[in-house]
């Protein structure tokens, strides 16, 4: 969604000049009145000045009204396909990257939006400043060759803005507003903003290019530039697989149905659409392993001579089109069913495959299967948790087989050897290994290169995690050749060993600051990905400010 204050600038339209100085307020409420419209529709550019270079990211936003507003990044590759969502003063992400939607609030709200110098509290804020603060006329400038008001802004009693006081230059005719200065309650400058280029689009007057400052950093900024923008269109309601506008008001209405408590259907909304259609993409890995992909999690397909297993499911309602698609590559039945893990996105499926089916399972995983606890970093502590899909469906798909730290399926060609070694992703990741094809599967400890998700709630481990992707590539070394990933795409057995040293030095570095007397928001704000992890996903702020956590939790 479009910052905040750029969504104060760039919603405009020409009035005439007043002969005299108006009050703050009237100015205020021009300014809240310009910014409204019933849709707004906005293609933008956002490029962050960073002290190692610059990142430019492309987006796409859909707005109704003020408070519901849904954004999709469009490049580069690695962040194509996040997007964000809010309605009212509820805020989720979901990374493509990790298959996962968070919702974003509490101590979170005040981190950085992909990198960038605004804070996903800038986002949040009431749109209507009228709301929120009483205004006072304080002198005149010019700016871009332009008569401006400067009007101060004071927080309203009763009201929590983010920023106690505000500064605006706001273009006397136009009611644009050209530049902005946020305070903290002592007075403290936070916050920039500036417009250098504005433009006429439908008849108002818009801020094409602006530059947004965390005052507090020490970059060079974030630049928007804007690339179009349309006023009062009509947001299809429906649209064809993969076209925006339809699934923006699939999700929204969606969201809006099922209420905040049921957070893991909205993430179902954000990775597939419930209304869209179910595309299990498949991948020939050998010539009897096969990797379906879409939906929630890496699921992997191994036919045998007289059955098939499958590792893990998806998410709910994609047990029915896994199947389907299974049916176009074997005419033989599922036999078994292995989960990695507890995750929904890796086992709601189970509850679609025929009830003679065996599922196995780590021994810590069947049981977190029966609870389905919710997740670490995902839900909202006291948020009421979405239902147990397993108690909705009497029991059926849980564990029938368990584990504790080795097991041998099959023979020969056939067989299948499952591993656990030890605490990570949850206190039950399990490892499975198709020795004669020499490729494992590791499920969402190593999701792909990337911060993992560290799940407290189902025994994970920030302290641990490390130590124990160093003990599968141990053990694993000389048996695989091929890692199959949660969610990404596969990897070698080198880069696995990377990822266990990665796990480490992030560890070290998070007790390090801890020992240091930092606390987790501190070191959360600060941590940048090493250089020598380049081709790593870049870290979504309220996970690393969730891994951090679960280490100082975890470190006495």
């Amino acid at each position: 969604m479009k910052p905040a204050w750029l969504g104060v600038a760039v919603c405009l339209f020409g009035v005439a000049a007043y002969a005299q100085t108006p009050s703050g307020d009237a100015i205020l409420e021009k300014v809240d009145a310009n910014q409204t419209s019933n849709t707004k529709v906005s293609t933008w550019e956002m490029t962050i000045r960073g002290r190692r270079g610059n990142r430019t990211m492309k987006a796409k936003s859909w707005v109704q009204g003020t408070d519901r507003a849904f954004t999709e990044y469009l490049e580069p590759p690695r962040d194509a396909g996040t997007k964000m969502l809010k309605l009212a003063n509820q805020l989720w992400t979901f990374s493509p990257t990790t298959d996962r939607t968070i919702q974003i609030a509490g101590h979170m709200l005040r981190q950085s939006v992909m990198g960038s110098d605004m804070s996903y509290e800038d986002l949040m804020e009431d749109p209507k400043l009228r709301n929120l603060y009483q205004a006072t006329v304080t002198g005149e400038d010019r700016l871009l060759e332009r008569p401006c008001w400067v009007i101060e802004l004071k927080a309203k009693a009763g009201t929590d803005p983010a920023y106690h006081s505000r500064k605006l230059w706001v273009d006397r005719e136009r009611f644009l507003v050209l530049k902005e200065e946020r305070f903290a309650t002592s007075g403290k400058l936070l916050k920039t903003a500036e417009v250098t280029r504005v433009a006429q689009m439908q008849s108002r007057w818009v801020a094409e290019r602006s530059l947004f400052r965390d005052a507090l950093k020490n970059d060079g900024g974030t630049e928007f530039v804007l690339g179009a923008m349309e006023f009062d269109v009509k947001i299809p309601p429906r649209g064809r697989p993969g076209k925006s506008g339809g699934v923006m008001r699939r999700i929204l209405v969606l969201a809006t149905v099922i209420g905040v408590g049921a957070l893991s259907y909205v993430a179902s909304a954000f990775q597939s659409g419930q209304h869209a259609p179910k595309v299990v993409e498949v991948e020939k890995l050998k010539d009897n392993l096969f990797l379906l992909k879409g939906g929630g999690g890496n699921t992997a397909v191994f036919v045998q001579a007289n059955g098939i297993t499958v590792v893990d499911t998806k998410n709910p309602g994609w047990g029915t089109p896994i199947l389907t698609k299974i049916k176009e590559l074997s005419a033989k039945p599922v036999t078994t069913i292995i989960n990695t893990h507890t995750h929904g996105d890796h086992v709601s499926g189970n509850v679609e495959f025929p009830a003679t089916v065996e599922v196995v399972t780590q021994e810590n995983t069947a049981a977190n299967m029966k609870k389905m606890a919710p997740v670490t970093g995902l839900s909202q502590p006291g948020a009421t948790p979405p239902p147990n899909i397993f108690d909705q469906n009497q029991g059926r798909g849980l564990a029938k087989k368990t584990f504790k730290d080795r097991m041998t399926l099959g023979s020969g060609a056939d067989q299948v050897d499952l591993y656990y070694f030890g605490r990570g992703h949850t206190n039950g990741d399990a490892w499975v290994l198709f020795p004669s094809l020499r490729v494992v599967h590791a499920g969402d400890i190593f999701s792909g290169k990337n911060l993992p998700l560290l799940d407290a709630n189902n025994g994970g481990s920030g302290v641990e995690i490390g130590d124990t992707l160093a003990k599968a590539h141990s053990a694993l070394g000389k048996s695989a050749d091929m890692v199959i990933t949660g969610h990404s795409t596969q990897m070698t057995m080198n880069d696995l060993q990377e990822y266990a040293q990665f796990n480490r030095e992030f560890l070290s570095a998070v007790q390090g600051a801890k020992k240091a007397g930092r606390s987790a928001e501190e070191v959360a704000k600060s941590w940048t990905m090493p250089a020598k992890y380049a081709g790593y996903a870049a870290p979504q702020p309220a996970r690393l400010q969730s891994n951090v956590q679960v280490i100082f939790n975890e470190t006495k």
